[in-house]
């Protein structure tokens, strides 16, 4: 009995285990003949293409096509524009490249080109449409503290000098671009009883400087508070010019016209260029803190007053712009 019961064990045994092996012998045989599940591809960033946008920069538009290849952007090219040599193109020279190495537009402005870096991650991120084009009628401020029409070299040295002092600026400029004639400009400048006077040993005064107004020929063509308040302050000017602004100036000399009375002119080496880029540095970190809105294009047609008939503001291209004060930099050389 006991022998004919450990052969039942040991028979239930072995067919036990048979099953076991055919099952899993099946399992292997299903798994052997279904096919592996297919790899699962991760899909790209962005859609492969070429892609064309622009955005407005310092002097103008600033074009760009962005290739996209197996969802990645494969290169960053920024067509013909007006932006400033040595300014403006430095962000030209880097920035395309570090957007295609981030793979993302939003990286950070070239120092000192702060306007141009933000055209061309703009045009970008319009070209991947990850941002929308601006309505080019549709303005975004329309008030500030004070507003600057027109962005010459007075422009701009009033934008900033207001937004140094706390003030919200809008800066108006009817043009594409900002800083007028001074671009081209010899790059004179005159003062009297300034550092560099002071440094060659010459005694001036706003007197000396006023009577040469007149002995040039101002006499009867400018307003005598004006012409005076300007020789009083001018040297003060020129000292900011070299102090805040770090554009050197050459020694005092008597200028290309008509000579003074005392050596109280001086130029740049290059001219006027280097007024403009050291403004135009000056304001574009403004306008990178927000302290300065810069709006090309726009046209002041009009002023608007109160009840009391002071000036409150502007109509520029049909839309009212109001500001507790207005600044008139218009009419340069050009005009």
């Amino acid at each position: 009995m006991k022998h004919t019961l450990k052969k039942g064990l040991a028979l239930l045994i072995t067919i036990a285990m048979l099953l076991s092996f055919a099952a899993c012998a099946g399992q292997t045989a299903d798994t052997e003949g279904t096919p592996p599940p297919a790899p699962v591809e991760t899909a790209g960033k962005y859609t492969d293409g070429t892609y064309t946008a622009s955005a407005y920069g310092m002097n103008g538009e600033v074009p760009v096509t962005v290739v996209v290849e197996n969802g990645a952007i494969a290169s960053v090219a920024v067509g013909d524009n007006s932006e400033t040599e040595g300014i403006g193109s430095t962000a030209i020279d880097r920035l395309p490249a570090a957007i295609v190495e981030a793979q993302d537009p939003d990286g950070d402005a070239v120092s000192g080109a702060t306007i141009t870096s933000n055209a061309i991650i703009k045009a970008v991120k319009i070209a991947l449409e990850l941002e929308k084009a601006e309505d080019a009628s549709a303005p975004g401020e329309t008030s500030a503290d004070v507003i600057v029409v027109g962005a010459g070299l007075a422009g701009l040295v009033a934008a900033y000098q207001s937004a140094e002092l706390g003030a919200s600026v809008l800066l108006l400029e009817q043009s594409g671009a900002v800083g007028g004639s001074c671009r081209y400009a010899g790059g004179y400048v005159s003062g009297a009883g300034t550092k560099l006077q002071q440094a060659a040993g010459l005694k001036d005064s706003a007197e000396l400087a006023y009577e040469d107004m007149i002995n040039i020929g101002g006499a009867g063509n400018f307003n005598p508070e004006l012409a005076w308040m300007h020789v009083q302050r001018a040297g003060e000017m020129v000292d900011w010019i070299g102090d805040e602004l770090g554009v050197k100036l050459g020694e005092p000399g008597f200028g290309a016209y008509t000579p003074t009375n005392v050596p109280r002119v001086y130029q740049t080496a290059t001219g006027g260029i280097e007024f403009f880029n050291a403004m135009n540095g000056k304001v574009e970190e403004c306008i990178a803190e927000g302290s300065v809105t810069l709006l090309l294009n726009t046209k002041a047609d009009a002023l608007t007053n109160d009840a009391a008939g002071a000036v409150n503001g502007v109509v520029a291209n049909g839309v009212t712009y109001g500001a507790k004060s207005v600044i008139l930099a218009t009419g340069g050389y050009g005009y």
